[in-house]
């Protein structure tokens, strides 16, 4: 990455330059740089952008709210966001974890939760027969989100 030839203010590639200058004006805005200063601004600007940071965007957190209850869809966090909910005051009653499978789920202390019917072209199905074929939308995504039977 050209840090020191890249400008901070227009970002245009003004060229390589020699060691020995440490000011230089842009070709093409006019703005006065110290070399040194331009190329850590050009740096912090670079380190915020997805490219330069070889990471990629992943689901941490998946909630709905079917029929007034919260539906723990997935749940990355350290902590357990069904514990956090329940310490600021929200029931276990209204909590679902459908991160568990259905037969799991009476034994975990929250709601255990109903099949949502899903009507298309005039025929129900349940959900769970609909996301058995489904293929998953993003490949970093883990299996539990791509199984994932939406309960109430």
């Amino acid at each position: 990455m050209e840090t020191s030839q890249r400008c901070s203010c227009c970002g245009k590639i003004g060229g390589k330059k020699a060691l020995n200058i440490r000011e230089w004006e842009c070709f093409f805005c006019g703005t006065f740089h110290d070399r040194d200063v331009n190329a850590a601004i050009n740096i912090k600007v670079a380190g915020g952008q997805w490219e330069t940071l070889k990471r990629y965007p992943v689901c941490l957190l998946h909630l709905d709210i079917k029929n007034g209850k919260i539906c723990v869809q997935h749940d990355g966090t350290k902590v357990g966001i069904a514990n956090k909910l329940v310490n600021l005051g929200v029931s276990k009653e209204d909590i679902v974890l459908a991160v568990h499978q259905p037969l799991v789920r009476p034994y975990t202390g929250f709601t255990v939760g109903e099949f949502f019917r899903y009507q298309r072209s005039n025929r129900t199905t349940d959900m769970k027969t609909l996301t058995r074929s489904r293929k998953p939308h993003h490949p970093i995504c883990p299996k539990i989100l791509r199984d994932v039977t939406i309960y109430a």
